[in-house]
């Protein structure tokens, strides 16, 4: 669990980072995106997904806290005063938003019953917060999962994406996770026979897809 955390705390804190940075007023964007069509050639178009369906939008003060490690999750008082420690919280003063992203690494039979009871754990600070009307934020949960063996269920794509990441970069982080979920049940596989398991040890990090295909060609 803590081991894919890691992978997805790098993600959002990088999509976070250049979504505050490129959207701010008087940065020039990018024309990575632009099409040039060849003379006498038709002009076709994509679909894309509009800037206003993303989760970022509207905004470019994002703040994002991960509950990894020694050092525990703190709730943003600002928002919120609550015990609870989702695994990672992302949110935006000027646009009094608040998005809860809980994580699940359950065997692959277990996914659907795993999203349930995150959401009965959640769903209530999220209506309590969006109840008060004396508080102005509004909260929002995302619950991802990904299986032990290496099924990485479609609400994690599906939460990237919205965080505005390519399809590409979206497929590679998957496959990364996949790769972290499987290597890591195998080493608690191989563990079982021990009586206590190491606490100072490493969390999993395998280097990008990305990196590794790009080597290999």
């Amino acid at each position: 669990h803590d081991s894919v955390l890691q992978l997805l705390q790098s993600l959002v804190e990088s999509a976070t980072r250049a979504h505050n940075t490129s959207h701010r007023p008087g940065v020039q964007q990018s024309l990575s995106g632009l099409r040039f069509v060849k003379p006498g050639t038709k002009h076709t178009t994509t679909k894309s997904r509009p800037s206003s369906a993303l989760l970022l939008a509207g905004a470019t003060d994002w703040k994002c806290l991960v509950d990894l490690g020694r050092k525990k999750l703190v709730f943003p008082p600002e928002v919120y005063a609550t015990a609870q420690r989702p695994d990672l919280v992302l949110w935006s003063k000027k646009l009094h938003k608040v998005i809860l992203v809980e994580l699940t690494v359950p065997a692959e039979e277990g996914i659907e019953a795993a999203q349930l009871r995150k959401e009965a754990r959640y769903l209530p600070l999220c209506d309590a917060i969006n109840a008060d009307k004396v508080n102005p934020w509004k909260a929002s949960l995302f619950t991802v999962e990904a299986g032990a063996r290496g099924f990485v269920a479609h609400t994690m794509r599906s939460f990237l994406r919205k965080l505005g990441l390519p399809g590409a970069k979206v497929s590679s982080a998957c496959k990364d996770i996949s790769l972290i979920a499987m290597r890591c049940s195998y080493c608690i596989y191989l563990s079982r026979n021990t009586e206590a398991w190491d606490r100072s040890r490493d969390l999993l990090f395998v280097q990008p897809a990305s990196a590794t295909s790009t080597e290999s060609s």
